[in-house]
């Protein structure tokens, strides 16, 4: 079951989406924490807005519970104190962190959940959470920093670039694969919301393999008939048969 929840400003899209959408639940804000607390995974950041600074502290003002988030006006500043005060108040939970919260978190939080979160940056969000440019760095060393940074804020990363570099801190996987058509905006919330379904029951390291691998072999697949001419609701659609051969296989 998934429960989904969003901005004020974005609710009258919601209430039309709950009309067709029978997969799971579009919550109201004020019921998020009771929610959240029966939730195996938490993803955060798809939809979100950002900004290209984060807010100081001492700019910003008191913010202590939910409702207090809920009345904040400036919608990057509601992406940082809502992600900030879910990760403060359930640190047993299991997140995913991706766009919009991974520009605007600070990275320090992530060392007081219980449980490693995954993040799922593309190398710019990877460079403004973490500080560290691998843009033009060759595969090894981009690896290497990769599994260095996951060891040091104890999460799971999932790089996302030609080849997606996914670590732990002590393990490290690179999946190859996949097409120009996967850069389309869009898939990169397929893989989110994929990685945060596989992390309601699955190790997170493993989660996060079978995401990237599995939206590759789509684009792969989307490629033999359409070529690169096909969208994210295509990807969506064809998520099930893909996973259906892979786990026949393995």
């Amino acid at each position: 079951m998934v429960h989904y929840a969003s901005t004020k400003e974005n609710e009258k899209i919601f209430l039309k989406l709950k009309t067709s959408f029978v997969d799971g639940m579009v919550i109201k804000r004020k019921d998020l924490a009771q929610y959240v607390k029966e939730d195996d995974c938490i993803l955060m950041g798809p939809g979100m807005v950002r900004s290209e600074k984060k807010p100081l502290p001492s700019s910003s003002p008191p913010i202590n519970t939910l409702n207090d988030v809920f009345l904040l006006k400036d919608e990057p500043l509601y992406t940082y104190h809502l992600t900030h005060l879910l990760i403060k108040n359930f640190p047993d939970k299991k997140f995913v962190f991706d766009a919009g919260a991974l520009q605007m978190m600070d990275p320090s939080w992530l060392l007081t959940l219980e449980t490693k979160p995954i993040l799922t940056p593309h190398i710019q969000e990877f460079h403004q959470l973490f500080g560290t440019d691998v843009t033009k760095l060759p595969l090894p060393q981009k690896q290497d920093v990769v599994v260095r940074t996951a060891r040091q804020h104890n999460c799971i990363i999932l790089l996302k670039a030609i080849e997606d570099i996914i670590s732990d801190g002590k393990e490290l996987i690179t999946i190859h694969g996949g097409n120009a058509g996967l850069t389309k905006g869009g898939t990169g919330d397929v893989l989110a919301g994929l990685t945060a379904s596989f992390n309601t029951k699955s190790d997170q390291l493993a989660a996060s393999v079978i995401s990237s691998f599995a939206l590759k072999k789509a684009g792969e697949k989307l490629n033999k008939t359409v070529g690169l001419f096909y969208n994210t609701t295509d990807v969506i659609h064809i998520l099930p048969k893909i996973l259906n051969e892979l786990f026949m296989v393995y």
